[in-house]
């Protein structure tokens, strides 16, 4: 068929690309998607010296006025020793479907040894210079097997170090993971789950008393003695950071958009349907 051509009309500027998901918008900072299905991960656990794609490094570029879609991946940080038996510290794998399955041992694992998703310099410094900017931090997860700490464990957070903390996703002391605002945080909304369960858990705060943003993200494994043996194994599905400031969103609209997301992963057809890992009860 010959082209169409339509005399006097003329397009000066390109049709602008589409999202390469439908959860990001122009405040979107962060999107780590194991599985998804334009963009998957590379096969096999991710070690330290791997790149993690960023789904919104072009969001956070025009966020942050800089950045470029190789400067913007995340990355590893693990002193976790793979494997099961004395001196190993579990397994972490990928499920059947692409996500990411973090199964710590509760009888061999050592305190402190730790497997962390990374997110980027660029992100990690445009969050350590706005303290006081809204973050919603958002994250699709299942959680396979409870950890039963007496003291709240940090699973996903943005902070300082272990303790200080801007805000957090952590398993509670009583068998609900929750988001949580935290160091002198002003709460804007959260919202929890079971543990063991399974869902979106977020937490959106602002003003936080934290002084020093590092990279790490994640938390799999015991941070220290007072988690040893108790670490929760669970699922990664997703993680997600929006500045509602810039999509002009409420955290429940944020989260709402996050949950029907999920459930759309999880019908028939879906990138997770039907999707399988391995019993934490096989590793002990």
């Amino acid at each position: 068929m010959p082209d169409v051509v339509i005399p006097g009309l003329t397009f000066d500027d390109p049709l602008p690309d589409a999202p390469v998901d439908g959860l990001l918008n122009a405040g979107s900072l962060l999107l780590y998607d194991p599985a998804h299905p334009t963009v998957p991960w590379a096969a096999g656990v991710p070690v330290p010296g791997d790149t993690i794609p960023n789904l919104a490094w072009k969001q956070a570029a025009a966020i942050i006025g800089a950045g470029t879609e190789t400067s913007l991946k995340g990355g590893v940080s693990s002193t976790f020793v793979q494997g099961t038996g004395s001196g190993k510290d579990g397994v972490i794998e990928r499920t059947a479907k692409g996500a990411l399955h973090f199964i710590p041992s509760q009888v061999n694992d050592t305190a402190g040894h730790l497997y962390s998703l990374l997110m980027s310099e660029d992100i990690r410094g445009w969050l350590n210079s706005h303290p006081s900017a809204t973050v919603y931090l958002g994250a699709s997860i299942r959680v396979t097997r409870k950890g039963g700490a007496s003291a709240l464990q940090n699973m996903i957070r943005i902070g300082q170090n272990g303790s200080t903390l801007r805000q957090s996703i952590a398993e509670l002391t009583n068998s609900v993971v929750s988001g949580n605002p935290t160091s002198g945080a002003t709460f804007v909304g959260r919202n929890f789950i079971s543990s063991p369960g399974e869902g979106v858990v977020a937490v959106t705060t602002t003003a936080a008393a934290v002084t020093t943003i590092i990279a790490s993200l994640t938390f799999a494994g015991p941070a220290s003695a007072t988690y040893l043996h108790k670490a929760p194994s669970w699922i990664l599905e997703d993680l997600y950071i929006e500045l509602p400031a810039l999509s002009g969103l409420t955290h429940d609209q944020i989260l709402a958009r996050q949950q029907e997301r999920r459930a759309n992963r999880y019908k028939p057809g879906g990138v997770l349907y039907g999707d399988t890992w391995t019993n934490p009860t096989a590793v002990p």
